[in-house]
């Protein structure tokens, strides 16, 4: 309906690019636009960066990857693959209360020993109890109109996306690609 309405777009070369979370819904996109095959619509391909496709199978890179490129000691790799190993079971058992978990080994890397965005460089992103002082000080809540407090975690919301984030996308995926499209 998109390329209906703004007709501009027509025949026009169409990628589709995210991050992320963008590893749940991309394939999708991709997958669905693919099969479609409408001639309004030329789709060229996709790019997912640094996206959760699958973290059954991503959890266990964790400590490999950290443990490669000399972000974590050996010590740290053995016990992030043994927290791998469990969260890998928890998802493949579908136990949504060890989902939680599964971030640990995620956020271990993140937060404390690199930047995501380039891995030669120490992390830029500050620690979470500094966003949250930031975004709940008064000054920030009255200067973007709000009375509510920020929750980075919020443990309601994550419940309720777990299931969908846990879920696997490479059927979604596969289609494109065998549909020769660029993934």
């Amino acid at each position: 309906k998109f390329v209906q309405k703004h007709q501009e777009y027509q025949g026009r070369p169409m990628y589709v690019a995210g991050q992320s979370y963008g590893g749940q819904y991309i394939p999708g996109i991709s997958g669905y636009l693919a099969r479609a095959k409408n001639p309004l619509v030329n789709f060229k391909g996709a790019a997912i960066g640094n996206g959760i496709v699958n973290m059954e199978l991503q959890v266990g890179t964790y400590p490999i990857y950290g443990y490669e490129n000399n972000l974590i000691s050996f010590y740290a790799f053995l016990a992030m693959q043994i927290d791998s190993w469990l969260c890998q079971t928890a998802l493949h058992l579908h136990i949504p209360a060890l989902y939680n978990f599964c971030n640990q080994a995620y956020l271990q890397l993140r937060y404390n020993l690199s930047n995501p965005n380039d891995i030669r460089e120490k992390s830029d992103y500050p620690q979470p109890g500094i966003i949250d002082q930031y975004l709940n000080s008064e000054v920030f809540r009255s200067q973007i109109g709000t009375r509510r407090k920020y929750l980075m975690c919020n443990p309601d919301l994550n419940q309720t996306i777990y299931p969908m984030y846990y879920t696997y996308k490479l059927d979604d995926l596969t289609d494109a690609l065998n549909n020769g499209e660029n993934i």
